[in-house]
């Protein structure tokens, strides 16, 4: 796998938990306006089937991003361990924020007081220099 690949795995694993946690949201809401009506004549317990499905999915959503999250960590210090083995700072600069803190391009450029064409140029030599790290690591 090449070093943008893992660093994109990063923002993929990010975007996948954090629309699990809407879904949860999404759920929950549901869960809380889900009402049943008292009443004498005798009707099928759907309301109460539907409350305990979707508190069955909360749970197994949960229990989804739990897991997805630790894998997430474990991969994020793998990576940040990479990163801090480039020698050159400003190549790690941009690797952080645009791969952890999912910074655009021109921000980046001008936190960093670089034209956006450098951060690209920063950007790719980064990644030849992660791609070089990475392939001395497995040979380890």
């Amino acid at each position: 796998m090449t070093s943008k690949e893992c660093l994109n795995e990063i923002l993929v694993k990010e975007q996948n938990i954090n629309t699990k946690i809407e879904q949860i949201k999404i759920l929950k809401n549901m869960a809380a306006n889900c009402t049943s009506t008292i009443s004498d004549i005798p009707k099928a317990k759907n309301t109460t089937d539907k409350m305990a499905n979707t508190i069955c999915k909360i749970v197994d959503l949960q229990k989804e991003v739990e897991k997805e999250t630790a894998g997430l960590t474990l991969l994020k210090i793998q990576i940040l361990d990479l990163i801090g083995k480039i020698e050159v700072f400003e190549q790690q600069t941009v690797l952080l924020k645009r791969y952890f803190e999912d910074q655009p391009w021109e921000k980046i450029a001008f936190e960093m007081h670089y034209t956006t064409r450098w951060i690209h140029i920063l950007h790719s030599r980064a990644l030849i220099n992660l791609d070089k790290i990475m392939a001395k690591e497995e040979s380890i």
